[in-house]
């Protein structure tokens, strides 16, 4: 399978709170396959663009990708690569050594320089998980900048909290329930162009469940549940972006 990839990684501050984006495009049938942000921690801004690149490259390889068109607006970077610039940085020297592990591990690959115009998804992206302090996933297996984690969206029906002991991103076989510290979602007031049907729940746990919009995602973590006070169970939301109301409950 060939894709069509973009990936950006961005720090508030050098370094400061860092996420990346990532999409990618199955280039046969113009469909997406994965899109989601990553909440990379503390860390500079070329670290995250790397961070980036290594996540993109372990999606696709886990998706079975065979030949891959990277585009990235870090010009360092993709000349690093290329082999265009030396890698000076002490920092950058393993994260450097292992993208070109990974990347020669498929058949084709290129990795092109865009202007930032060009990105502006995968940069989006990057900013909803640095904005929600989390992983944000649209669509695709749910990874995490740790590894790969098993996807969790809960479906529609029963209780806000049915699913809550699966749901929210647990890592796949570990045993253990997100449930208890969680929080729930659902979608209460109408549909929205990004996928969120009305009556649709999720709980998140360690890791945003996917199929929840990532405005949607941003609009829920605002509410930063897990710092309520005893007895403040839950919020209603309005999210930024469709105007649905959100409603945020508490395990």
């Amino acid at each position: 399978m060939k894709c069509i990839i973009h990936i950006d990684g961005g720090a508030r501050g050098n370094p400061g709170p860092a996420g990346a984006g990532v999409t990618i495009t199955d280039a046969a049938t113009k469909k997406p396959v994965h899109e989601a942000g990553y909440w990379l921690g503390t860390m500079t801004n070329n670290s995250a663009e790397y961070n980036g690149l290594l996540l993109c490259l372990q999606i696709a390889g886990e998706i079975g990708a065979t030949d891959l068109l990277i585009h990235s607006d870090s010009q360092l970077m993709v000349r690093q690569i290329n082999g265009e610039y030396k890698v000076k940085s002490a920092d950058l020297k393993p994260l450097y050594t292992k993208a070109l592990s990974l990347v020669h591990k498929f058949k084709n690959w290129e990795l092109v320089h865009v202007r930032r115009a060009q990105n502006k998804r995968a940069d989006e992206l990057a900013n909803m998980a640095m904005d929600a302090q989390n992983d944000v996933h649209v669509t695709g297996q749910n990874v995490s900048a740790g590894g790969t984690g098993s996807s969790g969206g809960a479906g529609g029906g029963g209780g806000l909290f049915e699913q809550s002991d699966r749901a929210g991103g647990a890592e796949a076989g570990d045993g253990k329930s997100l449930g208890a510290n969680g929080f729930g979602v659902r979608f209460t007031t109408n549909d929205c162009q990004n996928g969120c049907k009305k009556g649709r729940e999720f709980v998140f746990g360690d890791k945003t469940p996917g199929g929840c919009c990532v405005h949607a995602a941003a609009t829920a973590l605002s509410a930063n549940p897990m710092k309520w006070e005893a007895g403040h169970s839950g919020d209603d939301m309005i999210c930024n972006q469709c105007w649905q109301t959100i409603e945020v409950r508490k395990k």
